[in-house]
């Protein structure tokens, strides 16, 4: 499983909104987007990644989910969980 390990972006890079379950870190087709210029990486929110998204996979971008997975440092067989940034396509 294969998780986001730096910080976890807050906001999309172009539509400013909340991410709350899912994002893509990917690039962008070339052109500007809120003045930024186009052929970009960056961490966007699902619908920005439709309309200005290159698609998913190499050289493309990354799909992360926001889900539960299991505690790391626990106690050996406490069940425990936390909330993780995990990658489920790209």
């Amino acid at each position: 499983m294969q998780m986001w390990m730096g910080a976890a972006p807050r906001l999309c890079d172009l539509c400013r909104k909340r991410i709350t379950n899912a994002f893509v870190d990917g690039r962008t087709y070339t052109g500007s987007v809120r003045g930024l210029p186009g052929g970009r990486w960056t961490c966007m929110c699902l619908g920005c990644h439709a309309k200005h998204g290159t698609g998913l996979g190499q050289a493309n971008g990354q799909q992360y989910e926001r889900r539960e997975v299991p505690a790391e440092n626990g106690p050996q067989g406490s069940g425990g969980v936390r909330l993780a940034w995990v990658k489920v396509q790209g």
